[in-house]
């Protein structure tokens, strides 16, 4: 089975690579090629042994031949998965059911550790959004604005959660029901206030898990119509 990244571009449609087999690892040849003899010995020299670090600036996620599996050892559920993911970029990672598209998400935040290869995240904070097929909050009497701000005190924004709170719902055109229960919100609406609350805290970087499961299609378009938002 395959992982398979869309690469999502306004305005020029999308681009599909295939990613998640056995590749051959690059040369230091080809990974790091040598600037052309002019530009060593010019006085832009400096400038051009710069260029590199201001590329890493830019990249969100850097992957190189990533290795992974349960038990430590082959064979491997990702093999040899090599993925760049640029700031401003939104990518989608499709695939079948197993094929590890939540463990490659384990992977980026932390929660697993590679058998091999390289994960290099450079965002400041990172709000994840998890694979539910029912809300936790359903039954529990708690407001949108009261689990927002109590999640805001628990990542340490102190008197600014409220504030921080109504931010993230106004993105997420959410705002206007923040005093209704949590458990009374459709699932669209749910889905919106799970993503308001990833955004808090000054993320600059949005991981979701399967963001429109168990939402009918004019839902799953609000939800996809939002991120793409949010992204310009």
């Amino acid at each position: 089975m395959r992982i398979r990244i869309v690469y999502f571009r306004s305005g020029c449609g999308r681009e599909r690579r295939e990613r998640g087999e056995a590749r051959r690892p690059r040369s230091a040849s080809e990974a790091r090629p040598m600037p052309p003899p002019a530009c060593r010995s010019s006085r832009f020299g400096a400038f051009c042994r710069l260029l590199p670090l201001f590329a890493a600036f830019y990249r969100m996620i850097d992957i190189a031949d990533l290795r992974f599996s349960y038990s430590g050892r082959a064979p491997y559920l990702l093999d040899g998965l090599t993925l760049t993911v640029k700031r401003g970029a939104y990518v989608s990672i499709a695939g079948e059911n197993g094929c590890g598209k939540t463990t490659l998400m384990r992977l980026i935040l932390g929660f697993l550790k590679p058998v091999s290869g390289t994960i290099r995240v450079s965002a400041r904070r990172i709000g994840y959004v998890p694979q539910t097929t029912d809300f936790a909050a359903r039954a529990f009497p708690i407001t949108v604005d009261e689990m927002l701000s109590s999640w805001g005190s628990l990542i340490g924004l102190g008197k600014n959660a409220r504030r921080a709170a109504h931010e993230a719902l106004s993105l997420t055109g959410m705002l206007e029901r923040r005093d209704r229960l949590a458990g009374d919100l459709s699932g669209g609406e749910r889905e919106r206030v799970l993503i308001a609350r990833a955004l808090m805290g000054d993320t600059d970087l949005l991981i979701l898990d399967e963001p429109s499961t168990g939402l009918d299609p004019r839902g799953q378009r609000d939800v996809y119509a939002l991120l793409d938002r949010l992204r310009r």
